[in-house]
């Protein structure tokens, strides 16, 4: 299976992650059958906000592992053929490998997705009310 996760920089399976896809950074793409990793830059994809597709590349991945993410960004991830995993409480690439390989690794479900636009650009809940509907 490919998986891409957004992260903060690129450290190879120690990369930490970012908690959401339009504010992440950098992406890395793993093939956990070979266990290679890649990876990916968002800088010259401008319209690479909110579901990312842009910046994983062509062909997409399989799935994507995120923090948090809104209903809009989830059901066009999965429209395109994704498996949206929630990175749960792991902290690196290499957390994530670890939970995927011990079973433990759940996909997002519909119910919890974020349905609120935020301006701030944090997550659900990040910044209280200066946030609002799109």
């Amino acid at each position: 299976m490919r998986i891409a996760f957004p992260i903060e920089s690129y450290d190879g399976k120690e990369s930490v992650l970012h908690p959401q896809i339009p504010t992440a950074p950098t992406f890395a793409l793993v093939d956990t059958e070979s266990q290679m990793i890649r990876h990916l830059t968002s800088d010259d994809q401008p319209n690479s906000k909110c579901t990312g597709l842009e910046a994983l590349g062509s062909p997409l991945p399989d799935a994507i592992v995120v923090a948090t993410v809104g209903a809009a960004a989830l059901n066009a991830l999965r429209h395109a053929g994704l498996r949206v995993y929630r990175s749960m409480n792991c902290e690196t690439i290499s957390d994530v490998l670890v939970a995927l390989q011990q079973g433990t690794l759940l996909e997002v479900a519909a119910s919890d997705a974020c349905v609120t636009y935020h301006s701030c650009g944090g997550g659900c809940d990040s910044c209280g009310s200066s946030c609002g509907p799109k």
